[in-house]
């Protein structure tokens, strides 16, 4: 560390400061550059994507824009992905029933009188998110549901229960959802649940179509599968459960738009200009909210361009550290390499030039982590689940590690292979985060591949345990791996250079 001190003073004429301020400064204003263009975009594309999509109804004029609501939906999920028989082909599946009902209630129906924005949590966190106001209902689904029910299945084919249990589904609503009657949770209920679970109990019966109570299937059953799938045929019930919270607020009703005429188009023209005008100004409408009337950090497009911020920023770190370390040393700033065009170094080591702007490296990292993780989390303002401040640990380290591969990668092809390499590296690197950030499963909702987007909000407690685990731990063991090798390529490959070429010299 001495001795890299030393360098790093040398070169920067006895200011090392001067040698990270450029760099440090650079990859904030990209990253939030980035940010403030990417994030609008996005969202303005997701919406124009669900403007196309949606099918348009030619017998009534649209209604006006802002006279649909929307709201926050928790789900509370505490299961676990168990092996059971594909539901739709003679192999195996690996399933959670709570995560394809949460699919369903996020993709599925809609409500025709307000939109819905679901977000998985801890069954503890969903309904501390309707007591605080966060949410405005809660669907508890039950505990280690996939198990339970694979376990009861076999049971129940083995003669051992006298009849399919039922598994109750808990709605937890808070004043906004239980004003009016109930409107929200009987619509919410009707029109969006019921099609969810629907869905899910298909998947039930299926299943217990094919389970045997002998997972060998050596022995015969006192059940028949076809009796059995028939006891499974409705699994679940639903229950209400009412708690305190903020008073409602009428979402429905303006002074231009009478409760009476709620959800009918009205026949003045009025009402309907001042949206539509505001309407065809995408940029302001992006910059405001997403494609689900929320705001853009709310939107589906959100940690995909935090994410893909993150890349830009990255990249400028280690592109203009390289540029300024080796201008300071007096190297070529266009290099091919490896070692044909890399003319001798003096009086500083390719090696130590390497770890300076490493070290440069480090400190922009730290800084562009901490920065990208308060835009995902608002540092517990934008819904982090619960336990937020670990939840907000865990995204600063993924996200500091992530932004630690992309530099060091850079670094390491620049000054092992030469500049020109170290752009196309740079691009590459680009093309890779933003090929993962999840915006094509944002865009798409139907993605399924493990992507970083997708690690990003399970850390932020979209997802059970098992569910975090099976994804972000392979993740970061992968960019672990990725980071300790570009290190070792790196900084092997300049010592070999510089015992070939370099002079020695004693740094101190």
């Amino acid at each position: 560390m001495r001795s890299l001190l030393f360098a790093a003073s040398a070169l920067s004429g006895g200011r090392p400061r001067r040698l990270l301020l450029w760099p440090l400064l650079a990859g904030l204003s990209v990253f939030v550059l980035s940010l403030v263009i990417l994030a609008p975009a996005l969202a303005q594309f997701e919406k124009s994507l669900t403007t196309v999509t949606e099918p348009a109804d030619q017998s009534a004029p649209p209604p006006p824009v802002d006279s649909k609501p929307s709201y926050s939906v928790a789900v509370g999920i505490d299961d676990e992905i168990t092996e059971m028989p594909a539901i739709q082909s003679a192999k195996v599946d690996f399933l959670s029933f709570s995560e394809e009902y949460f699919t369903q209630l996020k993709t599925g129906a809609v409500v025709d009188e307000f939109g819905t924005e679901e977000r998985t949590l801890s069954p503890d966190g969903a309904r501390a998110q309707v007591e605080d106001g966060t949410s405005v209902l809660a669907v508890i689904l039950p505990k280690q549901l996939t198990p339970t029910v694979i376990d009861d299945i076999r049971a129940y084919s083995a003669g051992t229960l006298d009849r399919a249990p039922t598994y109750t589904i808990t709605i937890v609503a808070g004043p906004q959802a239980l004003s009016e009657d109930r409107f929200v949770v009987r619509k919410y209920e009707d029109q969006v649940m019921r099609q969810a679970g629907e869905y899910v109990s298909n998947q039930i019966r299926t299943v217990a179509g094919k389970l045997t109570c002998d997972p060998s299937g050596a022995s015969d059953c006192p059940r028949s599968p076809s009796e059995t799938a028939k006891a499974f045929e409705r699994p679940f019930t639903t229950a209400v459960e009412e708690v305190s919270g903020p008073a409602p607020v009428d979402t429905f009703t303006s002074p231009s738009a009478p409760a009476e005429g709620m959800g009918q188009p009205t026949a003045q023209p009025e009402p309907t200009a001042a949206p539509t005008a505001e309407a065809t100004d995408p940029a302001a409408a992006s910059a405001e909210e997403s494609s689900h009337g929320s705001p853009i950090w709310f939107g589906h497009t959100w940690v995909p361009a935090v994410l893909i911020a993150l890349g830009f920023g990255a990249v400028t770190v280690a592109l203009t550290a390289s540029f300024v370390v080796n201008r300071a040393a007096g190297l070529s700033l266009v290099l091919v390499g490896p070692w044909r065009s890399m003319r001798t170094q003096r009086p500083f080591p390719r090696q130590a030039l390497l770890s300076v702007k490493l070290l440069i490296g480090v400190v922009g990292v730290a800084v562009l982590g901490l920065v990208a993780t308060i835009a995902v989390t608002g540092l517990g303002f934008f819904g982090v689940g619960a336990f937020p401040l670990l939840r907000i640990l865990a995204v600063l380290c993924f996200l500091t590690l992530l932004a630690a591969v992309l530099v060091s990668i850079v670094l390491t092809v620049n000054d092992a292979v030469g500049t020109l390499f170290g752009a196309l590296a740079a691009v590459a690197a680009l093309i890779w985060v933003i090929a993962q950030s999840g915006a094509t499963r944002a865009f798409s909702l139907s993605g399924s591949d493990a992507d970083l987007g997708m690690v990003t909000e399970l850390l932020l407690g979209q997802g059970n345990r098992w569910t975090v685990l099976s994804y972000a731990l392979p993740t970061a063991v992968g960019l672990i791996f990725a980071l300790v090798l570009a290190l070792v390529v790196g900084l092997t490959a300049t010592y070999v250079y510089d015992r070939a070429r370099s002079t020695k010299i004693d740094l101190g």
